[in-house]
C-alpha cells in the first residue's frame, strides 16, 4: 500500500468520523428536548413523546430504544383508565409502534428470533384496529428477517459438495419459503387483497408440485376459489374448486413469477455451454409468453362479445319494464369489464418482461464473447478454492444443522406439550360441566313441578277465601240488622279473643307471601334451565343477552354491595353454544365479583358490530399485576389464595370463545380493575 492510498484512507475515515459526531450531537440534543417535555406530560401525549424517544435513540443505543418503548408498554393499560374511550385507538397505536421499535432494536443487536415476536405482536393489534403504518412496518421487517433467512441458506449452498447436504439445505430453504408465501397470502386475503392473494397461492403450486404434496396442493386450490368467491368472480372460483376435487385444470392465466425469466445464472463466469443454454431457454420462455399474449387477445375478444351481449340484453329488459333483471345483466357485463381489464394488465406485463427479456439476451450474446477468454485462468483457481469453501463448510454447517433440528424438535414437542395439558383439561372441565348441567336441568325440572303446582292452587284458594269471608260479612251484616247481638254474645265474644279482623288482613298478606314466593321460584328454576342448557351437537339460535341476565339471577346471592350497570344495545340473536358462552360468561363474572370483597361496580355492555357482537364486561376490582398479564390465559394461573381457585376459568373461556371463531382481551391494571372484551360472530361456522 504506497502513501497515496494510504491518505485517501485516513481521510475518509476522518469524514465518516465527523459526521457520526456530529449526527450524535445532534441526536443527543434533540433526546435531552424530548425528555425534559416528558417530565412535563401525562396520559396520551406521554406515550407518544417516549415513542418519539425510542426513535431518536435508534440505531445508535439499541437498549435505550428498547428501555423507551417499553415504558411505553408499561404505561399503556393505565393511560386507557385515565382518558376517554375515544383516544383508545390512539393508545393501542402507540403500543404498536412501540412494539415495532423494539423489534427494530433487537434486530440491530442482531437478536432476531426476539425481534420477530415483537414484529408479529405489532402486526397483529395493528390488524385489529386497522392502524397501515404499523402492519406495513411489521410486515416489512418480518420480511426481512426471512429474507436474511433465505440469503445465509444460499450462501452456505453454493459451499457444500455433499448430495445428502445439498438436498437437506434444499427442503429447508423450500420450506421456508412456503411458509413465507404463504405467510404473505393469507395476510392479504385478511385484508382483502384478494388478487395479490390469488398471486401468493399460485406461486407455491409449482414448489408443492416439485414435491408432490397434494393435500396441501388441494388445500391451496381451495383457497384460491375463496379468493375469487369474494371478488365475484364464480365462474374461476368454480374451476379452481375442480381442480382441488380433482376433476379438471383451471382456465386462469398464472401469475407473473411463475412465467418470469429464470434471470442470469449466479456464476458471472459461466461457460459458453451454460451461457447458450440459457439463451436457448429465454428465447423459449419468450415463444411461449407470445403465445400466452394470443391467448389473452382471444380471452379478451370473447370477454368482450359476452359483455357486449349483456348490455344489449340489459337494454332490452329495460325497455319492457324489468329493471331488476336489467341491472343483474348490467351486473354481469360490469363483472366481463373487469376480467377484461385484468387480462389487459397481464398483456402489458407480458409485453413488458418479452422486452426486457429480449434486451438481456443481447447483452448476454456480447457478454458471452468477453466471459470466454476469462473463464479458462479462473477454473483451476476457483475448483481448489469451492474444495476447500465446501470441506469447511460442511464440517461447520453439519453442526449447526444438527443443533437446529435438535432445538426446533424440542421447541415443537414443548409446545406440542403444553397444547396437550390445555386440551386435557379443557375436555375434562366441559365433561363435568356437561354432567353438572344435566344435573342441574334435572333438579330444576324436579323442582319446577311442586312449585307449579302451588303456583296453581293460589288463585283457587285466594277466590275461596274470599268467599268465605264474604259470607262472614253477610252474617255479620245480618246480625247488625236485626239487632241480634246479644243473641250472639259468645260469637262477639269468640271475635274479640281472635281479633278477626287482623287475622282477615293476615291472611291476605299470607296469600301475598306464598304467590310472591312461588314466583321467585319459578324465576330460578327458569334461570337454571337457561343456564345449564345441554348444548346439542349442532350450534342453535339464542338470545345472548338473556343468558347474560341468566347467569346474573344465579349470582344474585354474591352480588350484595355491587351494583351491576346494565348497557345493552339492540342486537340479534346469534349462532352458537348457549350453555358454553354462559359459562364464559360465570367465569368472568365470578372473577369480577370475587376481585371487589368490599364491593364496587360491574358495567355490563354489548354493542352490534355488522358481522359480529361485541361484549364488555368491566369491573372496579384489584386487576391482574402487570409482570403476570402475560399468563392471564395459560392453564392453572391463578391471583387467588389455595382452595379458592384452580386457575382454569379463563382458559377455559379462551377455548371456548376460540371454537366461536371469535377473540377475548383482557385489559387490567393492579389496583385500577379489569375489562374483558369479546367479540363473537353473529353465523357459527364448523371448522
Amino acid at each position: 500500500m504506497n502513501w497515496q492510498t494510504r491518505i485517501r484512507i485516513f481521510l475518509r475515515i476522518s469524514i465518516l468520523t465527523c459526521c457520526l459526531g456530529s449526527g450524535w450531537a445532534w441526536a443527543q440534543g434533540d433526546i435531552g428536548a424530548i425528555r425534559k417535555e416528558i417530565a412535563n406530560s401525562s396520559g396520551l401525549k406521554k406515550l407518544q413523546l417516549y415513542n418519539q424517544l425510542a426513535g431518536a435513540y435508534f440505531p445508535q443505543s439499541p437498549t435505550q430504544t428498547i428501555n423507551a418503548a417499553s415504558k411505553v408498554l408499561e404505561l399503556a393499560s393505565g393511560t386507557k383508565n385515565q382518558t376517554s374511550p375515544e383516544d383508545h385507538g390512539k393508545i393501542m397505536r402507540c403500543e404498536v409502534d412501540a412494539n415495532n421499535w423494539i423489534g427494530q432494536a433487537w434486530m440491530e443487536e442482531g437478536r432476531n428470533q426476539r425481534a420477530k415476536g415483537y414484529f408479529k405482536r405489532a402486526e397483529e393489534m395493528a390488524s385489529n384496529i386497522g392502524y397501515v403504518k404499523g402492519i406495513t412496518t411489521a410486515n416489512t421487517h418480518l420480511e426481512e428477517i426471512r429474507q436474511k433467512g433465505f440469503k445465509l441458506v444460499d450462501a452456505v449452498e453454493g459451499l457444500i459438495n455433499d448430495e445428502e447436504i445439498k438436498e437437506a439445505v434444499g427442503q429447508i430453504k423450500t420450506g421456508g419459503r412456503l411458509l413465507s408465501l404463504e405467510g404473505q397470502a393469507e395476510i392479504a386475503y385478511n385484508k382483502g387483497e384478494y388478487e395479490e392473494a390469488i398471486n401468493y397461492f399460485l406461486r407455491m403450486i409449482p414448489i408443492l408440485q416439485a414435491n408432490s404434496d397434494t393435500a396441501r396442493i388441494s388445500k391451496t386450490y381451495y383457497r384460491i376459489s375463496d379468493a375469487f368467491t369474494a371478488l365475484g368472480r364464480i365462474q374461476q372460483a368454480d374451476e379452481y374448486a375442480a381442480l382441488a376435487s380433482g376433476r379438471k385444470a383451471p382456465i386462469v392465466l398464472k401469475p407473473d413469477e411463475t412465467s418470469a425469466p429464470p434471470g442470469e445464472p449466479e456464476d458471472a463466469d459461466q461457460t459458453q455451454e451454460e451461457t447458450e443454454s440459457f439463451l436457448a431457454e429465454m428465447e423459449e420462455i419468450i415463444g411461449q409468453e407470445e403465445k400466452m399474449e394470443a391467448t389473452i387477445l382471444a380471452k379478451t375478444q370473447d370477454l368482450e362479445a359476452q359483455k357486449g351481449e349483456a348490455l344489449r340484453e340489459a337494454e332490452r329488459l329495460e325497455r319492457t319494464g324489468n329493471k331488476v333483471a336489467a341491472r343483474q345483466k348490467i351486473a354481469e357485463a360490469r363483472g366481463y369489464q373487469n376480467q377484461i381489464y385484468a387480462l389487459e394488465k397481464q398483456r402489458e406485463d407480458a409485453a413488458k418482461k418479452m422486452d426486457k427479456m429480449r434486451e438481456e439476451i443481447e447483452q448476454l450474446s456480447v457478454q458471452n464473447e468477453l466471459k470466454e477468454e476469462k473463464n479458462n485462468y479462473l477454473i483451476l483457481s476457483l475448483s481448489l478454492l469451492t474444495a476447500l469453501m465446501g470441506l469447511i463448510a460442511y464440517l461447520l454447517f453439519s453442526k449447526r444443522i444438527s443443533h437446529r433440528q435438535l432445538t426446533n424438535a424440542y421447541e415443537e414437542l414443548e409446545d406440542t406439550h403444553q397444547q396437550l395439558i390445555s386440551t386435557q383439561t379443557q375436555l375434562v372441565t366441559a365433561e363435568k360441566m356437561a354432567s353438572l348441567g344435566q344435573l342441574t336441568a334435572g333438579i330444576a325440572h324436579e323442582i319446577n313441578n311442586p312449585v307449579n303446582f302451588i303456583s296453581g292452587n293460589i288463585d283457587p284458594l285466594k277466590e275461596d277465601i274470599s268467599q268465605l269471608l264474604s259470607i262472614l260479612q253477610a252474617y255479620e251484616e245480618k246480625i247488625s240488622q236485626q239487632r241480634l247481638e246479644n243473641s250472639f254474645s259468645e260469637v262477639e265474644q269468640l271475635k274479640q279473643e281472635m281479633e278477626l279482623d287482623y287475622v282477615k288482613e293476615e291472611i291476605q298478606a299470607l296469600l301475598e307471601g306464598i304467590e310472591e314466593g312461588a314466583s321467585r321460584t319459578t324465576e330460578i328454576v327458569k334461570g337454571l334451565r337457561t343456564f345449564a342448557r345441554v348444548d346439542e351437537g349442532q350450534p342453535k339460535t339464542f338470545d345472548l343477552q338473556a343468558g347474560i341476565e341468566s347467569t346474573l339471577s344465579l349470582l344474585k346471592n354474591q352480588l350484595q354491595g355491587i351494583d351491576v350497570i346494565h348497557d345493552f344495545a339492540d342486537i340479534p340473536q346469534i349462532e352458537g353454544y348457549p350453555g358454553k358462552l354462559n359459562q364464559v360468561f360465570m367465569n368472568l363474572l365470578t372473577n369480577a365479583i370475587q376481585a371487589m370483597p368490599k364491593g364496587g361496580w360491574i358495567r355490563i355492555s354489548t354493542k352490534d358490530l355488522g358481522e359480529a357482537v361485541e361484549i364488555r364486561i368491566q369491573d372496579t376490582g384489584k386487576g391482574f399485576p402487570a409482570a403476570d398479564r402475560h399468563k392471564i390465559f395459560e392453564p392453572f394461573y391463578t391471583t387467588k389464595s389455595i382452595g379458592e381457585g384452580t386457575g382454569l376459568g379463563l382458559s377455559i373461556s379462551l377455548g371456548i370463545i376460540e371454537q366461536h371463531h371469535g377473540t377475548i382481551e383482557i385489559d387490567s391494571m393492579e389496583g385500577h380493575g379489569t375489562e374483558a372484551v369479546i367479540v363473537l360472530p353473529k353465523h357459527f361456522r364448523l371448522g
